[in-house]
């Protein structure tokens, strides 16, 4: 066998080096600044989230009357519903087999825990199972192991694996409430308590469609709605500065290590 330390590799000098590390690390910090504005955004949704629809401290909370529900004491304007009055699984199958044309595909593996901001996925030609159709704006909600918390925003069209669940909501002015709901880390506890099987269990829609949820009056769902969707369209944003970060990265580095 050959001995591998005998094996000679051509490398540039030690200034060299420094100075390709240099370019390189300036696009590795710019996208973990994003990434850290990424999990900022999303802390500032969630509490949002909470302060104005589990705690009730939205503005003017301190005028409103709370009366009794089947789910305890809620402000007296407010209506008490269920998740699928509001939201409903999208299904879009697509059969295996060759695509017309390359397609991005997100799998379980794709979808990150616990962020909203779907940073990864890979592109296709074929499927060697069914998939489903997800559009822009949609909810991926991994339902194998949903303790997993992989719960994220679709910012293309796409296909994705069938133990997704594809959410929307039913009217536009619902989406925003629907995906901080989906998300929320109560709503992930409930899909996995009433989870079906032992060793993959699976969250199933027909149970979460009856979850209770709170639906404020128009104007304040207005207000929540708009915070809440351009916390969504900032981090689409910095996804797709990410994704052209590291397009640069890895087709300079090459192009580096060759001078």
């Amino acid at each position: 066998m050959r001995n591998i330390k005998a094996i000679e590799i051509p490398l540039p000098d030690l200034s060299t080096q420094k100075k390709i590390a240099g370019i390189l690390s300036a696009y590795d910090d710019l996208i973990g600044n994003n990434l850290r504005r990424i999990a900022i955004l999303e802390d500032m949704a969630q509490s949002l989230y909470r302060e104005w629809f589990v705690h009730f401290r939205f503005p003017g909370h301190e005028s409103i009357a709370f009366v009794d529900s089947k789910i305890g004491k809620v402000p007296e304007d407010w209506e008490v519903k269920k998740l699928g009055e509001v939201a409903e699984d999208v299904r879009r199958g697509i059969p295996k087999g060759k695509l017309d044309e390359e397609s991005p595909y997100v799998g379980l593996e794709h979808i990150p825990r616990k962020s909203l901001a779907l940073d990864d996925w890979e592109m296709v030609t074929e499927l060697g199972s069914n998939k489903l159709i997800f559009h822009p704006g949609e909810i991926l909600f991994g339902k194998i192991r949903p303790y997993f918390h992989k719960v994220s925003v679709a910012p293309f069209q796409g296909l994705c694996s069938a133990d997704t669940i594809v959410i929307k909501g039913k009217q536009s002015k619902h989406h925003s409430l629907v995906t901080a709901i989906v998300s929320s880390e109560a709503f992930v506890a409930h899909a996995s308590a009433t989870a079906n099987g032992a060793k993959m269990p699976r969250a199933n829609w027909k149970v979460l469609v009856e979850y209770p949820i709170v639906q404020p009056p128009e104007d304040l769902l207005e207000k929540f709605s708009s915070f809440f969707q351009n916390v969504i369209d900032q981090q689409q944003v910095l996804i797709r500065q990410n994704q052209n970060l590291r397009k640069t990265r890895d087709l300079l580095l090459p192009k580096l290590l060759s001078n």
